[in-house]
């Protein structure tokens, strides 16, 4: 029986709507005062939890202040790879076309090989809560590099 040692790194240098590792999943909507980004993704995932670090940037697009109350980092749970949901108090105003960056540190791993043909990646959303009561929810699929096997 060969065991999957499950080494990947997952590094993203800078992701956007177009290109690099990480693409947009989904959009918030046309009318959202916020648009929000995943920055950077650092970490090591194995068969047993690593430490993995996030910067989620959230950039005020609109002509009015705004304050994020909250935001929470999570993966999708389908996925061979997954990280610890984290969710984090900020109560940061935000002035208009200005931006705010939290660096988050959670912890993610292999919970499963891969399955014939899927890719190697994982599916990340970022919930983004206002202090007036609207949320918005971003997600992103970042990919998973490989290190190798062991048998």
């Amino acid at each position: 029986m060969s065991r999957l040692l499950a080494a990947a790194f997952l590094a993203l240098a800078g992701c956007s709507t177009g290109g690099g590792l990480a693409t947009r999943a989904l959009e918030i909507g046309p009318d959202a005062p916020i648009f929000v980004e995943i920055t950077r993704v650092q970490g090591w995932f194995s068969n047993t939890s690593s430490p993995v670090e996030l910067s989620v940037d959230v950039e005020n697009i609109s002509d009015f202040d705004v304050t994020i109350q909250r935001i929470t980092v999570q993966s999708d749970g389908r996925s061979a790879f997954g990280i610890d949901a984290v969710s984090k108090p900020v109560n940061e105003l935000i002035s208009e076309h200005e931006n705010f960056t939290l660096d988050v540190n959670t912890w993610g791993r292999q919970t499963r090989s891969l399955r014939p043909n899927e890719a190697s990646e994982i599916v990340l959303f970022v919930r983004v809560l206002l202090t007036n009561g609207d949320s918005y929810t971003a997600g992103y699929s970042v990919r998973v590099e490989s290190s190798g096997r062991f048998f």
